[in-house]
């Protein structure tokens, strides 16, 4: 019989070193900061979710998440970015490694209802200073925004950052009001996680439904938008939650043909010893294994002549 119930949460980065003390619900430690829990405990009811101290995402979007290989400088860009747990992830992990927030996020999708949903998520976790878009992300076009240092806040601009084709959902009070510039630099790293079949999640297994909506030229065309945000030697995560070679491994042999300055970075190796897993998101193999929401993930870096 499949087993339906495996869910996953990380430890919030800024509270990882406090959580010293057992967590107060039945969990099993896969890595030092991501636990597994049973389908059977209330995680919203727990001290640690109500605290902020906990973020349930699969533990797949933690992998991709991490891939980026986050710097204390970069200028992140989250495309395709609700419901936002990964934006969350991303952007309090960039407050524990820069504290003195050296560092940009921006993020973009297309749903304003998803976005709602997403900007509760920033305000329950704190996950300042960023600027979130409602936009397609196939057309999305917009340089890293940057906090200004106090000593210059004076001559720093307040405009309400967004344009007529980069509609501003929202931003922190410290970039709208206090002062922000616009970096015409490009983005060091960009995360696509976008529309796809979602054959790979335990919602469609419990379904049993086949989507017959083709993905692919979506997902490519965001791609391509994505290389064009992309800085010399910046990172791209490209990841879906399907099992379709179609919106996988055939998306990223075109993204690589249009693109020659690209080049995939090889991470299955890396993923399969640190994590235990695979990057190329297989179908089970035995009857009987674990279904839980998987990812297939690909890193690229941009080297321009």
């Amino acid at each position: 019989m499949v087993n339906l119930s495996r869910k996953y949460f990380v430890l919030n980065p800024l509270c990882s070193n406090e959580q010293k003390e057992p967590l107060s619900f039945a969990c099993t430690e896969v890595l030092p900061h991501v636990f597994t829990y049973s389908e059977g405990v209330s995680l919203s009811s727990t001290d640690e979710y109500k605290k902020g101290k906990i973020l349930p995402m699969s533990y797949w979007s933690v992998i991709a998440v991490e891939m980026l290989d986050l710097q204390k400088d970069s200028s992140f860009l989250d495309m395709c970015c609700a419901p936002g747990m990964k934006l969350i992830y991303a952007s309090l992990t960039l407050q524990r490694i820069s504290p003195t927030i050296e560092y940009s996020v921006s993020a973009v999708d297309i749903s304003s209802k998803r976005l709602s949903a997403c900007i509760s998520l920033v305000k329950k976790y704190r996950a300042y200073p960023l600027s979130i878009f409602e936009g397609d992300s196939e057309r999305f076009q917009s340089g890293p925004i940057l906090r200004a240092r106090p000593e210059t806040r004076r001559d720093a601009c307040r405009c309400a950052i967004g344009t007529q084709s980069n509609k501003l959902f929202y931003s922190s009070t410290v970039l709208r009001k206090l002062g922000h510039y616009h970096s015409k630099e490009k983005f060091t790293r960009i995360l696509v996680d976008p529309e796809c079949s979602q054959t790979s999640t335990v919602k469609h297994s419990r379904r049993n439904s086949v989507l017959g909506r083709e993905y692919h030229t979506h997902q490519l065309a965001v791609l391509r938008n994505a290389v064009s945000l992309l800085s010399n030697e910046g990172v791209l995560v490209y990841s879906t939650c399907t099992f379709s070679s179609r919106e996988n491994e055939e998306v990223v042999q075109s993204l690589l043909k249009e693109c020659p300055a690209l080049r995939r970075i090889e991470i299955e190796h890396e993923v399969n010893e640190k994590y235990g897993v695979s990057s190329k998101n297989r179908l089970p193999e035995r009857p009987g294994q674990i279904i839980e929401d998987t990812l297939f993930i690909s890193k690229f870096q941009l080297f321009e002549a």
